[in-house]
């Protein structure tokens, strides 16, 4: 299966869910979205890498996301660089932790 074929996750008139890699998500729904545990860059020295590939991220899409979910603060779910790069900082965040 393709990358573009496993992002096509859910579809609903009224919710759209697109996987990001590894745990992230984004969820778009009629009244905003929201980035769920975005990581895209090595760490761990480059021994942790995101799988599935992420090359074919919309980050325009999740730049305007609404919200912001860390479901903890390890690397692989939270990577402060992408968050830098891509995204605005004017969101509301929450965090499980």
């Amino acid at each position: 299966m393709h990358a573009a074929q496993r992002r096509a996750a859910v579809h609903s008139s009224d919710m759209r869910v697109t996987s990001i890699g590894h745990a992230g998500f984004q969820i778009e729904t009629t009244a905003g979205s929201i980035v769920c545990d975005p990581w895209f860059n090595p760490t761990f020295f480059g021994s942790w890498f995101p799988f599935p590939r992420v090359d074919t991220v919309d980050f325009a899409a999740l730049r305007d996301a609404r919200y912001l979910y860390v479901s903890h603060f390890h690397r692989d779910h939270l990577d402060p660089v992408a968050l830098a790069d891509h995204m605005s900082v004017d969101r509301r965040h929450c965090s499980a932790s």
